[in-house]
C-alpha cells in the first residue's frame, strides 16, 4: 500500500485501541495465550506464557499483562516483579576490632558515662581512621534496639540501613503472529510505551 501515509493522530489511535489486562483476570485468556508466537531465544519467552506465565501470576510471583487489539488478538505481553532493594546494616560491615569498639560504646552510651565514651573517643582516634563514623553507628544501634524494644521482637525482622522500592520489567514480547499493518511505520513496542507509559 504504498503512498499512503499516516499521521501521528492516526497512530495514536490506533495505539489507544489496545487495551491492557492482567492475565489472569479472564478465564478466557488461558485459551488466547496458546495462539502467542515468538521465535526469539528459542521461543522461550513464548513458552513461558504458555506454560508457567499464569501460575507465577496466581501465586503473585510477577504479574503479567497481556495487551490485545480491538478486537482482542494478542499484540504482546509484559511482566513485571515488585522487589524491595536494602543496603545492609553498617555494623554488620564493621571489622572485629570496629564492632568491638562500637558495642562498648553502645555500652557507655547506654549508661550515660561520659568520661568512658570522652577516652574511648581518644582511644578511637589514635587507632581508626574514622572514629565519627563509629560513634554514628553506635547511635543507630541504640536508635535500633530502642524501636525494637517499642515495636515488640525483632527475631523475624532483617535490620537495614536503608530500603528502595523496585520494580523489574522481566519479560517484554511480541507477538509475530500478530499481523501489524505496514503502513504504521511505528514498531509496536514503542507505540505503545509512548502511548501508555
Amino acid at each position: 500500500m504504498e503512498g499512503i501515509t499516516i499521521t501521528i493522530e492516526e497512530t495514536r489511535q490506533y495505539f489507544r485501541d489496545f487495551t491492557c489486562e492482567l492475565l489472569t483476570s479472564n478465564p478466557k485468556n488461558k485459551d488466547i495465550i496458546r495462539e502467542f508466537y515468538s521465535q526469539r531465544n528459542n521461543n522461550t519467552l513464548g513458552e513461558y506464557l504458555k506454560n508457567k506465565a499464569w501460575d507465577e501470576d496466581l501465586g503473585g510471583e510477577t504479574r503479567i499483562y497481556l495487551v490485545k487489539d480491538s478486537i482482542g488478538c494478542v499484540v504482546l505481553f509484559f511482566s513485571l516483579k515488585c522487589g524491595l532493594l536494602f543496603r545492609k546494616n553498617q555494623y554488620d560491615k564493621l571489622e572485629e576490632d570496629e564492632r568491638s569498639l562500637v558495642d562498648m560504646l553502645v555500652k557507655a552510651k547506654k549508661e550515660d558515662d561520659q568520661e568512658t565514651i570522652n577516652n574511648y573517643y581518644e582511644y578511637g582516634s589514635a587507632e581508626f581512621s574514622d572514629i565519627d563514623r563509629l560513634f554514628k553507628i553506635a547511635d543507630k544501634r541504640i536508635d535500633s534496639k530502642n524501636e525494637t524494644r517499642e515495636l515488640g521482637d525483632g527475631q523475624y525482622t532483617l535490620k537495614v540501613e536503608e530500603c528502595f522500592s523496585g520494580i523489574e520489567l522481566r519479560h517484554f514480547c511480541k507477538n509475530e503472529a500478530y499481523s501489524y499493518p505496514d503502513e504504521f511505520k511505528t514498531p509496536i513496542g514503542f507505540g505503545f510505551s509512548h502511548v501508555y507509559i
